[in-house]
């Protein structure tokens, strides 16, 4: 089971920035091979496995969205959710900026339809204040 993508960008340590969709991943090579058949042309496309947990799919109690848009910002928050009700967190902390606002509109808008999340609120003075919501699941 895997997940097509492309890479981006080799990083400093030698970890891949991926884009499967929407979303862009980190990866460490081994979690990553080139799809067989391809042409030479399409050679950057990889299947990132899913035996093995990806740096982004651990139950990390806080997602930065910040510089996204907001399609890929959902898509992103779906996925830490997920990860979030998996790894078993009562809250959690998503931090989309002050910006224009888009995001955390959107951000806010999906937590409302969310059936993970019990409530959620802007951050506090010293949590970030409007740059965070701050959610708690169920």
């Amino acid at each position: 089971m895997g997940t097509q993508a492309t890479v981006l960008s080799v990083n400093k340590d030698g970890s891949l920035r991926l884009q499967a969709g929407i979303l862009k991943i980190t990866a460490r090579q081994e979690e990553v091979r080139v799809v067989e058949g391809e042409t030479q042309q399409s050679a950057k496309k990889v299947v990132a496995r899913a035996e093995h947990k990806l740096r982004t799919l651990g139950a990390s109690p806080e997602v930065d969205l910040r510089g996204m848009m907001t399609d890929e910002a959902i898509g992103a928050l779906d996925l830490f959710l997920d990860n979030a009700v998996l790894g078993k967190l009562n809250e959690v902390r998503i931090i989309h900026g002050k910006g224009t606002g888009a995001v955390r509109k959107a951000v806010r808008e999906h937590l409302k339809r969310s059936r993970y999340v019990k409530s959620f609120r802007p951050g506090r003075y010293g949590e970030g204040e409007d740059g965070v919501t701050i959610a708690e699941l169920r």
